[in-house]
């Protein structure tokens, strides 16, 4: 755990969306493609929250998600083993409650059933072994309220890799559903919604796509998504919509 949080604090120094999503965007024009895409589709799942409830960001990074949370206007607490990315929240203007806590990486800093919804994007692809990920999902469905919501998006693969030097475990779409399941959540949707090589996204990159275009370049990919879960090469972002049991 040591070693992953120093690999997360080199990143600190990089723009805010650049150290949690991709480094190698000097643009910044992917990031903001890919941060839209999340901050679209999880907001979407996290609106009928009430708006005296909490949120949790896992894996808050530099607090982008969070932005984008309270921006709905829930109360956020973020969550990271970061103190270098930690720091970075402080950077962004947060015009609704937020509050940023470092964990270890095993246990949430919160009471049992104090939580409303978990959110959290491409922070389980970095939990590297099974042992880690099933003690994490069980913390979530510790500090989850009966009957809540936590929704994730992951990268997959058709077949389980490892790339040790970017800190992922990409897991396939069944194994990723099998830990849920094994963990006590209730699966209510999983789907493909982007895809990393998906060759429109390096034209995103080199700003040949206007940000007007954003919108339905993202529709493109989900709908594509529809059809195939991966593409032969590279990964996939699913998303992931599952609920604490009531009982």
């Amino acid at each position: 755990m040591n070693r992953q949080r120093d690999y997360w604090d080199s990143l600190a120094g990089q723009p805010l969306d650049a150290s949690v999503i991709d480094p190698n965007d000097t643009r910044g024009r992917k990031n903001r493609y890919l941060a839209g895409i999340r901050n679209r589709l999880i907001l979407k799942h996290v609106s009928g929250v009430p708006k005296d409830g909490i949120v949790l960001d896992l894996g808050c990074g530099t607090g982008s998600l969070s932005q984008t949370l309270g921006s709905g206007g829930h109360a956020v607490v973020g969550v990271d083993i970061s103190p270098g990315l930690l720091r970075r929240t402080k950077d962004r203007n947060y015009m609704a409650p937020a509050v940023f806590i470092r964990y270890d990486g095993t246990s949430l800093p919160l009471a049992d059933a104090s939580i409303d919804a978990v959110a959290t994007y491409v922070v389980l692809t970095h939990v590297m072994a099974e042992e880690e990920l099933s003690s994490l999902l069980g913390e979530c469905l510790r500090v989850l309220r009966p009957g809540s919501l936590m929704v994730c998006m992951e990268q997959c693969r058709r077949r389980e890799q490892i790339d040790r030097e970017g800190w992922k475990h990409f897991r396939t779409r069944d194994q990723w559903l099998s830990a849920f399941q094994a963990a006590g959540f209730l699966v209510e949707e999983a789907r493909t919604v982007r895809f990393g090589r998906f060759p429109m996204t390096q034209l995103v990159r080199f700003g040949l796509v206007p940000t007007a275009l954003f919108g339905a370049l993202s529709w493109v990919e989900q709908a594509l998504g529809r059809l195939l879960t991966s593409l032969p090469w590279g990964y996939s972002d699913l998303l992931f919509v599952m609920r604490k049991p009531k009982a």
